[in-house]
């Protein structure tokens, strides 16, 4: 895995659903909450967000600065569910970083969620 893959950075990953990898995986990036050079504990990060109800759009943070992270479009970062992976089970590339602004509003973000 890249060395630059670190807390708070956004990577590219092939990720199992929400059902198990026997139900498939997609290639998506991905915020990193923690990584202890095992088990990588993430966000998923979508550019889908006009067609989701209140409810979710309520637990998804834009990040404004998207290009500069490394991104190729308007995303935001689901909330909705903390999810954990193996290392090794996944196939990673590193992206960057959220800008100093972004990773602010985010711990703020956070902060408010209930």
């Amino acid at each position: 895995m890249s060395s630059d893959i670190r807390e708070h950075s956004i990577m590219i990953a092939d990720l199992a659903y929400d059902e198990g990898r026997e139900a498939g995986s997609k290639v998506r990036p991905a915020f990193v909450v923690k990584y202890d050079n095992q088990k990588i504990t993430y966000y998923k990060i979508t550019s889908q967000f006009n067609n989701k109800s209140d409810y979710f759009q309520n637990k998804y943070f834009e990040i404004k600065d998207w290009a500069y992270a490394g991104l190729k479009k308007p995303s935001w970062i689901d909330t909705f569910k903390i999810r954990r992976v193996d290392e090794q089970y996944v196939v990673i590339k590193f992206v960057g970083y959220l800008s100093a602004n972004d990773e602010a509003r985010f711990v703020e973000f956070l902060s408010n969620l209930n």
